[in-house]
């Protein structure tokens, strides 16, 4: 039985390492509203074959390679986003 689950981070998360979420392929949806980070880091959600909906903070202007590599994410706002390299490789 495959299990889906959401993420909500708290408004304390200031940082993400690189590959943090790297291959959890029954993560859902991930909500970061709040939060202050600036950045999703290189293949934070790499290969996360389940991730669909990705709340962003307006504090996020930058996305890291790949980032969302092998994401069917379709619910994404990436109005501040000035800077995103590879991160969306698979989507454009």
């Amino acid at each position: 039985m495959k299990i889906n689950f959401f993420i909500s981070f708290s408004k304390n998360i200031i940082y993400l390492e690189n590959e943090v979420f790297y291959g959890c392929d029954e993560l859902t949806k991930v909500d970061f509203n709040g939060c202050k980070i600036d950045t999703i880091p290189n293949r934070a959600f790499y290969d996360c074959i389940s991730l669909s909906s990705i709340t962003l903070p307006e504090t996020v202007t930058k996305l890291g390679d790949y980032a969302f590599e092998y994401c069917p994410i379709y619910d994404i706002n990436l109005n501040n986003i000035t800077y995103y390299a590879n991160a969306l490789a698979d989507k454009v």
